[in-house]
């Protein structure tokens, strides 16, 4: 079996996939809150993020200088369908309009805090904070309220 055969092999085994229009989660290990996956280039080994090498694999290759955007705001969803090939710029913009945090919460349901940093606003999950301060007491250091 050549390279990029047991590549996409290793790839496509690790994904849960569901319809067309829900997310599909990676089940491999994650960097970054992104699926990651281990491949071999020119003789030497590299992290590929799984939902780029998906996307590659599927519908060719990504321009330089642009990123893939999660357009359902899950960054273990690997589904092509909820992807689109825009620039840095775009991708953080869309990030901060997104209903959703991170980890996947809605702000509507959880809640959130709006701080100004770096001169944007930014929001915090109330529950992604609350998880955050309580690891952090737990481990012994003080938390600022």
């Amino acid at each position: 079996m050549n390279q990029p055969s047991l590549q996409n092999y290793m790839l496509c085994s690790r994904i849960e996939i569901g319809e067309d229009d829900q997310c599909w989660k990676w089940l491999g290990w994650y960097g970054n809150g992104y699926g990651k996956l281990d491949v071999v280039i020119d003789g030497s080994r590299r992290h590929r993020y799984a939902h780029r090498l998906l996307w590659e694999l599927l519908r060719g290759s990504i321009p330089a200088g642009l990123e893939i955007d999660h357009n359902c705001q899950n960054t273990w969803c690997i589904n092509p369908r909820h992807h689109n090939v825009v620039t840095h710029m775009d991708n953080m913009l869309n990030q901060r309009l997104s209903p959703y945090c991170k980890t996947g919460h809605e702000y509507e349901k959880v809640g959130y805090y709006t701080r100004y940093r770096r001169g944007a606003v930014e929001r915090r999950c109330k529950e992604c904070e609350k998880k955050w301060r309580r690891k952090t007491q737990e481990s012994g250091l003080r938390v600022s309220q």
